[in-house]
């Protein structure tokens, strides 16, 4: 399987598996509920279900390519499963079901060849990844308390961990633009967080082993 994005920059998704490849243009990303509502896909592949999500997706050849909009919507913390189709997405089928039984409903009513079925997990972009990850961080940043409410053994502790993390970045990275001879040094960043001013300096301590270390501190 292969997703082909730059999302969120770019809010379409490419999705390729052999003999099979679908388009989805997210529309409204979703959120996960939480873990005593959250519902998911039947085994063996168990994808969470989010709520408050809508995707438009494109998939076919030429003649035979069809687009439509796919909601789902927690009810009485069951999701609701619904395709809109259409030229102005003026139809739409649902189920309280399964998202696979929300597509059967929609090849019924929409296309006359008998046996067409779409699975409901890729009709829906169930399976992304990227979806699946933009959503778990996004979820992960809530939970996160605030500066004003963190104290300074913590927010020195946040620091030093993006400073080293950068630190080791940037030192990936230098060989690729500068001669090896030319050793670019890192020597500090400093970032701002509401009324808090972080500075980290990193100093060369030990000269012949050409090692960097870390000093942070903060600045009220």
């Amino acid at each position: 399987m292969e997703e082909i994005h730059n999302y969120p920059f770019d809010p379409v998704i490419k999705f390729k598996q052999q003999g099979r490849s679908f388009s989805y243009k997210i529309i409204k990303e979703g959120t996960y509920p939480n873990k005593e509502s959250l519902v998911y896909t039947l085994p063996p592949n168990k994808y969470r279900i989010p709520n408050n999500y809508i995707v438009e997706t494109t998939w076919g050849r030429s003649t035979n390519q069809c687009t439509v909009q796919c909601h789902i919507n927690y009810n009485d913390g069951k999701p609701i499963f619904q395709v809109w189709f259409g030229k102005c997405f003026e139809y739409r089928v649902s189920s309280v079901k399964t998202a696979t039984d929300a597509s059967n409903l929609f090849h019924k009513h929409y296309t006359s060849q008998k046996g067409t079925k779409t699975s409901g997990i890729y009709l829906f972009g169930l399976q992304l990844k990227i979806l699946d990850k933009t959503r778990d961080r996004k979820r992960c940043a809530h939970v996160l308390k605030q500066v004003n409410q963190c104290s300074n053994t913590t927010l020195t502790r946040c620091a030093t961990s993006i400073g080293k993390q950068l630190l080791t970045e940037f030192n990936e990275k230098v060989p690729k633009f500068y001669n090896v001879e030319e050793i670019p040094v890192l020597e500090n960043i400093r970032y701002s967080v509401k009324n808090r001013i972080f500075d980290i300096h990193y100093g060369d301590e030990d000269k012949i082993k050409k090692k960097q270390k870390l000093n942070q501190w903060l600045e009220h």
